[in-house]
């Protein structure tokens, strides 16, 4: 759970480095595989996870330095800043930049998207109350100052244009939901945190001058 939260190490800044070691007789681990900073979590029933480092890696720090779980993810907050990525998976327009690029994912779609189920065809309904999703396939999701943009595993891809995104939520314990031109999308990362989407979308819209909303992160 706590990687899901603080998917940015707050002391190295590296992404999706921490994990959450459980023990059933003493208290519970979360390390960085890759500055090899730890925490020791104590948990306060009806207040918040504490984490107190043991250890600071590479990336120093203070040991003894103990704070609860929102207070550590407020310091991760101020590490935040786009970066310029590369991946073969997706070539790039001139003058695009690459920001985010995820594991395997699934895809899931409005079931009339004539997108993915061309034999519908049938036009976005504005409630949503109703509206069926199917799975599209896994494949990986790209985030760009300029689209997102999904590769299936099948060859099912589609860019979605920054300009006609809307909304991006993360639903806990499901997904992403993207709406995109009225029609809703969900993507189900495998072991990625959907703060970590949700929150590089809305800095990517804030550099761009774009107007998206999202889920508070």
């Amino acid at each position: 759970m706590i990687p899901l939260l603080l998917w940015r190490c707050p002391l190295c800044a590296a992404d999706d480095a921490l994990t959450h070691i459980t023990h059933p007789l003493r208290a519970d681990r979360v390390l960085c595989q890759k500055c090899g900073a730890a925490w020791r979590v104590r948990r306060v029933p009806g207040d918040d996870f504490y984490l107190c480092v043991i250890a600071t890696g590479r990336a120093g720090g203070r040991v003894g330095d103990e704070r609860p779980l929102a207070a550590w993810y407020d310091a991760l907050k101020t590490t935040l800043s786009l970066r310029a990525l590369t991946d073969p998976a997706l070539p790039l327009f001139p003058g695009e930049t690459l920001h985010l690029a995820s594991g395997t994912a699934e895809l899931e779609a409005e079931t009339t998207d004539p997108l993915f189920f061309p034999e519908s065809g049938a036009p976005p309904r504005m409630d949503k109350r109703g509206v069926m999703g199917a799975s599209v396939g896994r494949g990986r999701l790209f985030l760009t100052d300029e689209r997102l943009a999904w590769r299936g595993a099948e060859g099912r891809d589609a860019d979605f244009s920054l300009d006609r995104l809307a909304s991006a939520y993360a639903v806990m314990d499901r997904g992403v939901t993207l709406l995109v031109d009225l029609r809703l999308y969900m993507l189900r990362f495998r072991e990625e945190s959907l703060l970590k989407w949700v929150t590089m979308i809305g800095l990517v819209a804030a550099a761009t001058g774009r107007r998206i909303t999202t889920s508070h992160w």
